[in-house]
């Protein structure tokens, strides 16, 4: 038995004879796939829309799997849409507050301002009157 040296070429993508592939034969006895391999999207609406049982106050029934997963958290978020409102109108709410207050105590403090100026002057009026009819009494006694 002679068996030529192409028979015995083993080398990168080159096994041996005796290990390689069969022509028409392939490691999946069934054969490639007709079918084109399905995307993500593809993959996650077909789970959503296949069916299943849900039990509600005893009562059995079968729905879609969207239908199901929408009728467990369609509740939840409204509720907190809900309680995301009343949290944004109660610090609208601190918000408003706050800056009614900070302008109330500007508004005070000009008033005081305007009021400590008004007693300085009617006190240094009140002086400069002293002090003249003082200057007058000293200079009708040398007169």
């Amino acid at each position: 038995m002679s068996r030529s040296s192409k028979d015995y070429e083993i080398g990168r993508g080159r096994p041996p004879k005796a290990t390689r592939w069969k022509k028409g034969k392939s490691a999946n006895p069934g054969g490639r796939s007709s079918a084109r391999p399905i995307g993500l999207l593809e993959m996650i609406d077909r789970l959503l829309l296949t069916s299943v049982k849900i039990t509600r106050d005893g009562e059995s029934k079968r729905v879609t799997a969207l239908e199901a997963i929408l009728e467990q958290l369609l509740p939840l978020y409204v509720r907190n849409q809900v309680f995301r409102a009343l949290v944004e109108t109660a610090a609208a709410e601190h918000g408003a507050r706050r800056t009614a207050m900070k302008n109330a105590t500007d508004s005070a403090g000009d008033i005081l301002d305007i009021l400590r100026r008004t007693y300085n002057r009617a006190r240094q009026a009140q002086i400069t009157q002293e002090l003249a009819e003082i200057v007058g009494g000293a200079e009708a006694l040398r007169g």
